[in-house]
Order: structure tokens, then sequence, then C-alpha cells
């Protein structure tokens, strides 16, 4: 019984560290829908995510918002798309990238919220 105890603890422990981290999905999707929704302003969801320490960009453009009326130094007056991301890197040598994209409509309100499985990769 110790035996297989001591397998698995030493196979998660190295399965930890060759990733370095340990993506938790469920709760980075608990976090993104708890604060970023539907119907709510493109406004409030760039503040949303940057109180959960996301960037966001408009996804056809690839710049950082720091408006978010204005798209490229024009209003936004049509459908977008931002792309909302973090970077969570523990004291190894790895990183993971946990990433929400949303469609926000022509009125500014948000349409959709969509998550991505969260990616990580070590050194």
């Amino acid at each position: 019984m110790l035996k297989h105890f001591t397998s698995s603890a030493v196979l998660i422990f190295t399965t930890i560290l060759s990733t370095g981290c340990v993506p938790n999905q469920r709760e980075f999707d608990k976090q993104v829908h708890s604060n970023v929704y539907v119907g709510m302003s493109k406004t409030e969801a760039i503040s949303a995510f940057q109180k959960l320490r996301m960037k966001c960009i408009a996804a056809a453009a690839r710049h950082e918002v720091s408006d978010p009326i204005v798209n490229d130094g024009e209003p936004t007056n049509g459908n977008s798309r931002l792309s909302c991301s973090r970077s969570k890197q523990p004291a190894l040598p790895s990183s993971c990238l946990e990433k929400a994209d949303v469609d926000v409509g022509s009125d500014g309100l948000v349409k959709a919220v969509q998550i991505d499985q969260i990616i990580c990769a070590g050194f």
C-alpha cells in the first residue's frame, strides 16, 4: 500500500515539475463567468478582465485596448471581438496561458463569452 502511494506521489510530483504549472480550468471558467457576462457593456467587460489581471486586445487589430470605445483611433461602429488573456508563471521555468474571447455587438454590449482551454508549456 505504501509503495503504491509513494509511486503515485512521485508521478504527480514529476508531472507538476515537468509542466511547472497546474491549470485549473474549472476555476478559470468560474472566474470569467462570475465577472463577465452577456448583456454587460464592453467598457464593463474590459474593466472586469482588468480586475482579473487580464489584458485585452481587439482581435482584428491586435493592439492593447486602453480606451474601450476606440479601435485604432476610430469609434467602434460595428460588431467586434476582444481577446483577453493572462499568463501564469510559477517559480519553475514554464507558463500557462489563460484566454477568453468576447463578442461585442454594434450596440456596445457583450453578445457572447468564449473561454479557451488553458495552455501550458514547460522549458
